[in-house]
């Protein structure tokens, strides 16, 4: 993973954002669990952090994609639908 943080250190106005490509790839690692758990939580925080910029975004989407397994649903049978889970990120801490 060392290729994807190596130039991406701290800087006084913040760190930079991936190229689309080191984020599809880094992404791709991450789906693929060719990361360690240790590297995972680093990239968590530091997205985190940081935060994500459209491109970064579009690239995650785009590797997420790629890694999707077809829905393949017998014909005829239009009540067989996916059923989406949201999610969502809990506050932090207490509104008082």
């Amino acid at each position: 993973m060392r290729p994807f943080y190596q130039g991406n250190r701290p800087r006084p106005n913040g760190a930079r954002a991936l190229t689309r490509e080191d984020t599809y790839a880094l992404y791709e690692a991450m789906l693929d669990n060719r990361v360690s758990d240790l590297e995972f939580g680093a990239v968590l925080l530091a997205y985190r952090v940081k935060g994500e910029t459209a491109a970064e975004l579009a690239a995650m989407l785009a590797a997420a994609h790629r890694s999707f397994e077809p829905l393949h649903i017998q014909n005829g049978r239009d009540h067989s639908r996916p059923v989406p889970i949201p999610t969502t990120t809990a506050p932090t801490s207490n509104p008082t």
